[in-house]
């Protein structure tokens, strides 16, 4: 990494991150998205410029997916942006927005992306819940325990027989998308916490999966 670089990421901080050949996607909390090409060590950085055609909705960019028709998804503290990476030219592309009102330049705090085994785009937000892609819109997935309304989304991962499982803030939900019927567990079940961090989540094989929490 180059020293500018170095410099440019100890200000903001790396919230995520993503490869895609020789090229690094870096999410910073506070610069914006970060295109650094490790073959050449040049940069880019792709940011929240009003006044430029092509913006990000945000410049603290919590989450990144590389979807399988190619296209980057990036979320933000404020709106969901999506980029295809097709023939990508970094000095023109096309930047397109979900989540975002643009008239208020405001949009929904998106803390979690992931692409399912169907290829199904997921999206959870941290304060409206869960959300799923079908190629042209984004659609509301209901998560309900009784009269508990489910409403910030972590992580996402899949099993084997295409369940999600999903951290909260009100413990991990295992959805059955056939059914669209919910398991929940929490403490009472013997999770440490209730509360999950963000994007902290690993699936070492079809029965063992990893949920990062506070405590």
């Amino acid at each position: 990494i180059t020293s500018d670089l170095l410099t440019l990421l100890k200000e903001s901080g790396v919230y995520s991150l993503k490869t895609e050949g020789p090229v690094l996607w870096i999410g910073t909390f506070g610069k914006g998205l970060i295109r650094y090409d490790t073959a050449n060590k040049n940069f880019q950085i792709i940011g929240n410029d009003i006044s430029k055609p092509t913006f990000l909705t945000n410049n603290m960019v919590r989450s990144i997916l590389i979807d399988k028709q190619n296209s980057i998804w990036l979320g933000t503290q404020n709106g969901l942006n999506r980029i295809s990476l097709q023939n990508f030219n970094p000095k023109k592309y096309k930047i397109q927005h979900f989540f975002y009102d643009h008239s208020a330049l405001s949009g929904d705090d998106i803390l979690t992306l992931f692409e399912d085994s169907q290829n199904k785009i997921w999206v959870g937000t941290k304060a409206k819940g869960l959300y799923y892609f079908d190629g042209k819109k984004f659609n509301q997935t209901s998560l309900k325990v009784g009269n508990t309304v489910i409403t910030s989304i972590h992580s996402i991962l899949e099993d084997d027989s295409k369940n999600l499982w999903i951290s909260t803030n009100q413990g991990i939900i295992k959805y059955n998308q056939s059914k669209k019927s919910i398991v929940i567990y929490d403490q009472k079940d013997g999770l440490a916490s209730n509360e999950f961090n963000d994007n902290s989540a690993l699936k070492l094989n079809s029965n063992q999966f990893y949920f990062g929490s506070p405590s």
